[in-house]
């Protein structure tokens, strides 16, 4: 009897621990989620608050003008130059870059303003342009972007220019470098087609090979969020962004 009771206690106290071992990491890498969601969402308002500029569309607009003096052009440089770079004051953005449908001679400036020649042969350039305004997040050299069309609806050219913005990567780090201290693992942003934009960690390379070889699955629609097994005796939590990516952690 004391030999089954003991076996019982046992077993009790291994499953209660692991249920709330499991608790806590979900809830850690919910709260993960979040601040990954705020990142993206940060970005994004800041896009928004130039895609809608009344002196950014007007500028492009113009640009497309058969009639604009080079006095003008000049004057508008120091326009859009003066909003984007004013926009970095978000310490979330890294950098803004704008592709101009037009070659006024302020395209020429190669830092934050560029013609849309320049990224003739971008992979991303004609989603962008195919989504009519519509944001599109996508990684580069380890580097991840959010890219938007600007849209006028009454030029000839509907797409006025493509509006970059790139994640400051220390601020991204900051965030995954304390899941993972706290988890002791590895973490992995996939984007919405389930490939890994990146992974860090112990072990970055044990993630990316098994994430890499198993057909992806979907989330819970209820919770947005599954715990599994993984490999060395170890668990796996995914979760779904609000930009449509999924952050994995070990």
């Amino acid at each position: 009897v004391i030999l089954f009771l003991s076996s019982f206690f046992y077993s009790y106290s291994a499953s209660s621990i692991t249920d709330k071992n499991d608790q806590f990491f979900h809830s850690i890498s919910q709260q993960t989620a979040s601040n990954l969601d705020n990142l993206f969402l940060s970005i994004e308002d800041g896009g928004r608050s130039l895609l809608f500029h009344d002196t950014i569309k007007s500028i492009l607009r113009q640009g497309q003008s058969a009639d604009y003096p080079l006095s003008k052009q000049i004057e508008d440089y120091y326009s859009l130059s003066r909003l984007l770079t004013e926009s970095i004051w978000n310490k979330n953005i890294g950098s803004i870059r704008l592709f101009c449908s037009n070659d006024a001679i302020y395209t020429r400036e190669g830092v934050h303003i560029f013609s849309m020649d320049s990224i003739q042969r971008a992979p991303w350039r004609d989603r962008v342009e195919s989504l009519q305004g519509t944001p599109l997040w996508y990684a580069e050299n380890g580097t991840i972007f959010y890219s938007c069309a600007v849209i006028d609806l009454y030029s000839p050219n509907k797409v006025l220019g493509i509006l970059q913005i790139s994640i400051d990567h220390n601020q991204l780090q900051e965030i995954l470098n304390s899941l993972n201290q706290t988890c002791q693992g590895e973490v992995a942003l996939l984007s919405e087609k389930g490939s890994v934009v990146l992974c860090t960690g112990k072990e970055p390379q044990l993630l990316t090979a098994y994430l890499e070889s198993r057909v992806p699955e979907k989330l819970s629609e209820a919770t947005g969020s599954r715990i599994s097994d993984f490999p060395q005796n170890r668990k796996l939590v995914e979760m779904k962004l609000n930009n449509e990516w999924k952050r994995v952690t070990t």
